[in-house]
């Protein structure tokens, strides 16, 4: 076959899969010719490039008078013009062609197949009875746990909470279920959550605040079951018994007791007892016996106010360790004019960062800040001179989603030789990895990656929470290891093929990547979905304690 008879059955399939009319026997011809034929391949980007370009400039159509022309004109005339814009097109912008072959010159061509061959027009609806949504877990939220309570995780705040036994050795946690009401525990205290409306407080006390929209919730316990009105009130399960107080509205009590009367309204400004086995009986009305929601948010901002404080106090001696190569603490006064400034101390301005896009926001304390990536161009820019034998990445992220396959954490610009990359991976898991040439491999122009990646921390019912992420490359135990606040996730031996010198940075990102083999207006998506609030890197291997320590002073 002439390679014009060739072109010609190629222009012809394509042109008919672009007006949605091929068949599954031209689609099974038009993969096989883009399997065995290279050059197939380059003319289809060719075509279909200037078809969008003429498709975008219709004043290379040739304009008629149609009020001249018969139906059966007109439609002879538009067949023409179909023609004009699949034969012509080469012609009438070569330049166009020229670029595209440019383009594949110096970026070579994927080895790919066809993609799917669908027509979509704003007239179709895709057919999503075949697909299944993205699901979460849960029935309420954790939204608040007292600082002081050591038996709970305080990392735990706003994290979704499934059906299943919560229990406060000591302090409060605040619950906030998704039919509306809340609830204060104060420890120690157990509460079996059944559904988002319904669970039995095994011991301790509960303060409740069930708003119109929650009327209905229902608090279960060994004596009576408590079915909220509209109401506030106060709910104590003991070894003796049972005690409901109701500090507004009204509940309704069903007792297990077994007597006649075992349904009881109790109003505000009233209360009941029920002991094991025995009517329901009046009881003195106490308040202030119950943590309320107010107190309890009190109690908190002087716990975080205290914790910031400590912090702070720990930031600034580590703003004095020789090891530190790059520190940013991300305090307010630190991120004006878009530049975030260097922590170190001495200052050196030559480590401050540019902020690019990132927004200013809330940090993990309400006395400092964080900066926020949500656009594909968000970045915060640094650069680190020099040649390190071990490193040591850590920093405090709140991930709001993970949309990519690799999210950023930091990256390097080019990811060349002895540089790291440190990133997320959409499946929750860390990514550590740096490039080296294996030996005899440099004059064949490999350049291979060491990569570890962790066993996945994060979900999508954990959006929003706040994590102390660390990488250590140590390079005289030859490992690479991950943290997550402050527990050690994974450590992988570096095989000896992959051993390196040393490792460097240069000119880096965070929470982003620039990639400048490309062409400027084009890059990588990898930004990350999400806070930073606060981010180092040292020049040598942070021992576990050290990490545990950090994680520590810096939790809220």
């Amino acid at each position: 076959m002439s390679v014009g008879n060739r072109w010609d059955e190629l222009e012809s399939l394509v042109f008919d899969w672009q007006d949605g009319c091929l068949d599954i026997q031209g689609i099974e011809r038009l993969r096989s010719i883009f399997r065995a034929d290279v050059e197939a391949q380059r003319h289809f980007i060719q075509i279909t490039t200037l078809e969008s370009a003429i498709r975008n400039q219709p004043e290379m159509i040739p304009q008629i008078s149609e009020d001249k022309l018969s139906e059966k004109a007109v439609q002879q005339k538009s067949a023409k013009s179909s023609s004009f814009l699949r034969h012509q097109s080469i012609t009438a912008i070569a330049s166009l062609a020229a670029a595209a072959c440019l383009l594949i010159g110096l970026f070579g061509l994927p080895n790919w197949s066809l993609p799917k061959l669908e027509m979509v027009t704003t007239e179709t609806k895709p057919d999503r009875k075949n697909l299944l949504e993205n699901t979460a877990t849960g029935v309420a939220f954790m939204t608040r746990v007292n600082p002081k309570t050591e038996s709970i995780d305080r990392s735990t705040n706003d994290v979704s909470v499934s059906p299943g036994v919560v229990e406060v050795q000591e302090g409060f946690m605040q619950l906030e279920f998704f039919c509306g009401a809340t609830l204060v525990l104060e420890g120690p205290a157990a509460l079996d959550i059944h559904s988002s409306s319904v669970a039995t407080v095994k011991y301790g006390k509960v303060r409740a605040e069930v708003p119109p929209a929650a009327r209905g919730f229902t608090l279960r316990t060994p004596d009576f079951e408590v079915i909220d009105l509209g109401t506030e009130f106060g709910l104590e399960v003991s070894k003796e018994g049972s005690e409901v107080q109701v500090f507004d509205g009204e509940v309704e009590i069903h007792s297990h007791s077994g007597f006649d009367d075992s349904i009881k309204k109790v109003f505000g400004g009233e209360a009941v007892t029920g002991q094991r086995g025995s009517e329901l009986t009046s009881a003195k009305l106490t308040p202030e016996a119950f943590t309320s929601i107010e107190t309890l948010e009190l109690e908190l901002l002087s716990q975080q106010t205290q914790r910031f404080q400590r912090w702070k106090k720990f930031s600034d001696q580590l703003r004095k360790d020789s090891r530190l190569v790059s520190y940013y603490a991300f305090e307010s006064e630190e991120m004006n004019q878009r530049i975030l400034k260097s922590s170190i101390d001495p200052n050196d301005k030559e480590l401050n960062g540019a902020i690019v896009g990132a927004d200013l926001v809330a940090g993990r304390w309400m006395q400092k800040g964080a900066l926020e990536f949500k656009h594909p161009g968000d970045r915060i820019r640094i650069h680190v001179d020099g040649q390190f034998d071990n490193l040591t990445f850590f920093a405090w992220v709140r991930i709001d989603s993970l949309d990519r396959w690799y999210n950023s954490l930091f990256l390097t610009d080019g990811y060349d030789q002895f540089e790291p990359h440190w990133q997320i991976m959409d499946s929750g898991s860390l990514f550590f990895s740096n490039r080296v040439y294996l030996k005899g491999e440099l004059a064949k122009g490999q350049m291979p990656h060491q990569t570890v990646l962790s066993d996945p921390f994060w979900d999508p019912s954990q959006s929003g929470r706040w994590f102390h992420l660390v990488a250590v490359f140590d390079n005289q135990a030859k490992t690479i290891s991950h943290y997550v606040n402050g527990s050690l996730q994974k450590m992988a031996k570096i095989p000896e093929e992959f051993q390196v010198d040393y490792l460097k940075i240069g000119n880096g990102c965070i929470g982003n990547w620039d990639d400048p083999i490309k062409p400027d207006e084009e890059f990588v998506v990898r930004n990350l979905n999400g806070r930073v609030d606060e981010f180092g890197i040292f020049n040598a291997a942070l021992s576990a304690a050290e990490i545990q320590e950090m994680y520590q002073q810096g939790s809220q």
